[in-house]
């Protein structure tokens, strides 16, 4: 086993874990305000909030929270802000050390579990993540998105069975929160050329999160799979746009590059309000007030299934006087 995932695996037996690790993070940076240097590091800490506050680029928040960590080594928190800026710097080996020692002073920590599971996946490292899933499905400590890796996993291993079987279970248990099991699912029923089922469960998938990146592609694939070019076409543009304006950090406060593709993609999937709540405030904050209203009324009428609660929080924000 490697090390990292010796260390990981007791890290999450709970009860092997607090002998493992010590006490809970709560103790064990008990008393470190009275340290000599607790100014200096609420000063690094500030700062790397200030950073993240602000969205800075990644890398000077990187700098920010490395050296709020040099002060406290072993403060998950800080420990899990630094980790997030080396994703968001696309430093996924450092990201791993850093979320691995998370979990070791804090355990019981679910969501840094989760994402060092995703990052050790992404990475191709199976032989790190698959002893985390199991020990979290061995105390019950399991999600949709657990399932859906240890899917992941199984499949790789030449099991599509039980990684389908995995799948299910996960759709039917957390049905709301089932978007990567389902966009999962259907790449299976792709590839066995199931084209309706496999649509449904892309579309289903897109339903609980517009920006699922491989249900785009997915639709992709079924439309050309079915002869229809047009529509392929059309899902090839959604999912460039969407990888442009989600995956690239380095050009994300760069409004002539967010701007237009935003505009488009509110046009061809009107779905993703995220997209087009930015460009409407975009709008907003140039003082361009009426356009904004008059953008949201439109992309009210192209998505006439928003629910009303979320209408009503939209128009009470860009239409006031709507309201």
């Amino acid at each position: 086993m490697l090390p990292i995932a010796r260390s990981l695996l007791s890290a999450c037996l709970l009860t092997a874990a607090l002998v493992a690790c010590g006490p809970p993070a709560s103790e064990a940076e008990a008393g470190e305000s009275s340290r000599d240097d607790a100014p200096l590091f609420q000063q690094a800490r500030r700062a790397a909030l200030d950073l993240d506050e602000r969205e800075a680029l990644p890398g000077q928040r990187v700098a920010a929270w490395r050296e709020a960590q040099e002060l406290r080594a072993r403060s998950p928190f800080v420990l899990q802000k630094l980790a997030r800026a080396l994703l968001d710097a696309q430093l996924q080996g450092e990201a791993v050390e850093v979320l691995a020692r998370t979990l070791e002073l804090k355990p019981e920590d679910t969501d840094t579990r989760r994402q060092l599971v995703r990052v050790l996946l992404d990475l191709g490292r199976d032989a790190e993540a698959l002893p985390l899933l199991v020990a979290a499905r061995d105390t019950g400590d399991v999600d949709a998105d657990t399932l859906t890796q240890l899917a992941q996993l199984r499949d790789r291993a030449g099991d599509r069975d039980e990684a389908r079987a995995l799948l299910d279970e996960a759709v039917a248990r957390w049905p709301d929160d089932a978007a990567r099991a389902l966009a999962l699912r259907a790449r299976f029923q792709l590839e066995t050329g199931a084209l309706d089922d496999a649509a449904r469960d892309f579309h289903a998938a897109l339903a609980l999160r517009p920006d699922n990146t491989t249900a785009l592609k997915g639709l992709a694939d079924v439309a050309r799979r079915q002869g229809d070019d047009a529509r392929a076409d059309h899902w090839d543009e959604v999912l460039g746009l969407m990888v442009d304006l989600t995956d690239n950090v380095v050009l994300r406060d760069d409004a002539s590059f967010r701007k237009p593709r935003l505009r488009r993609l509110a046009e061809l999937h009107p779905a993703w309000i995220a997209g087009w709540h930015e460009l409407a405030g975009r709008m907003q904050a140039a003082g361009r007030v009426p356009e904004a209203c008059e953008f949201v009324r439109g992309q009210f009428e192209r998505l006439p299934e928003l629910r009303a609660e979320s209408r009503a929080e939209l128009r009470a924000r860009f239409c006031p006087e709507d309201s």
